[in-house]
């Protein structure tokens, strides 16, 4: 399929924002350059067509790497394009309405931070992770989800523990909806890494966050796991609430394992033999 119509809205609010900030600072700009005395217009001529021949130029053009970057990154974080999908840099310039050049870069960094693989049969293309990568990826974050949870019981604020608190309660209300549920551990996780008070870790969850954006569906879909994920953030919750920074880590890294269990299990278990009619 393609990949304009994965892209949406925010997008062109983005660049409205920008040619908005551009034609307003040139107005700015020549009305301040109107109220000049005579006298200081010839002085001022120069550096004032400099200066809006520079806003014309960067304002518009300057965040646009940067936003084909940030929304094929959060396309594929939100599952509108997804493992093995390919990525043409005419199609994506064209609905993006800029040259393919920022594109290209934009490709380059996300197949850098492994989000896109290019491969001489297909192109460039969002990744597909294998068995061996979805256990590499766990094993990670077993170690840094437990850390995040030591420093939670020992940093968060009373705000913070009512935030994670009211997590847990939309959890139990949503318990019969997988997307709702896995929208929900998003950020029950994220409130914990935010809690931690580390900017460096958060920066580093963040981005295994986003490779796990990759892995298609949720676990959330397999039988009992909501249930049982809900019951280890409610033992992550209670540690961090009385400050016993090493039972949050092992409740962490326990639920960090059950979430591998049920990914492996959703993503890589053998089907069923088909039964052998007589």
């Amino acid at each position: 399929g393609g990949v304009g119509g994965h892209l949406s809205g925010p997008l062109d609010a983005m660049v409205r924002m920008y040619t908005s900030m551009r034609t307003t600072t040139i107005a700015l700009a020549g009305d301040w350059f109107r109220t000049r005395p005579a006298s200081g217009k010839t002085l001022c001529a120069a550096g004032l067509f400099l200066y809006t021949k520079i806003m014309s130029v960067l304002l518009p053009s300057a965040p646009r790497g940067q936003v084909v970057l940030d929304k094929i990154r959060q396309a594929i974080g939100e599952g509108r394009l997804r493992p093995g999908d390919r990525l043409r840099e005419a199609e994506i310039a064209a609905w993006l309405g800029v040259s393919r050049t920022p594109v290209r870069e934009a490709l380059k960094r996300l197949q850098a931070d492994g989000l896109v693989q290019s491969t001489p049969w297909a192109g460039m293309t969002v990744t597909s992770l294998d068995r061996g990568q979805v256990i590499e990826l766990y094993v990670m974050r077993v170690e840094l989800e437990g850390l995040a949870a030591s420093l939670a019981a020992e940093y968060a604020s009373d705000a913070e523990i009512a935030a994670l608190r009211d997590h847990l309660d939309k959890a139990e209300a949503a318990l019969d909806n997988a997307a709702e549920s896995a929208r929900l551990n998003r950020g029950f996780h994220a409130a914990i890494y935010a809690a931690s008070h580390n900017r460096y870790l958060v920066q580093t969850l963040a981005g295994l966050s986003t490779t796990l954006a990759l892995l298609p569906d949720t676990t959330y879909a397999v039988p009992e796991r909501p249930a049982a994920a809900l019951a280890e953030h409610r033992a992550i919750v209670a540690a961090i609430w009385t400050n016993d920074g090493a039972e949050a880590e092992a409740a962490a890294r326990h639920h960090m394992r059950g979430a591998r269990r049920a990914r492996l299990d959703l993503s890589f278990r053998e089907p069923a033999p088909r039964p052998v009619e007589a």
